[in-house]
């Protein structure tokens, strides 16, 4: 194997991972907007409560 088709097939493996990176990095943004929902909810309901009370 010549040294440009190993320096292409390295290309694509880091452009890969590089990929991959990113669609984790999305997921975990993802994932920690929900959570931040799910508190702010939780507080709203946590208020809520606190002010029906009275």
């Amino acid at each position: 194997m010549d040294n440009e088709s190993k320096r292409s097939r390295t290309e694509k493996t880091l452009k890969q991972k590089v990929a991959f990176a990113q669609l984790e990095l999305n997921r975990l943004k993802s994932m920690e907007k929900s959570e931040q929902k799910k508190v702010e909810t939780r507080l709203k309901i946590i208020l809520a409560r606190k002010w029906l009370r009275l």
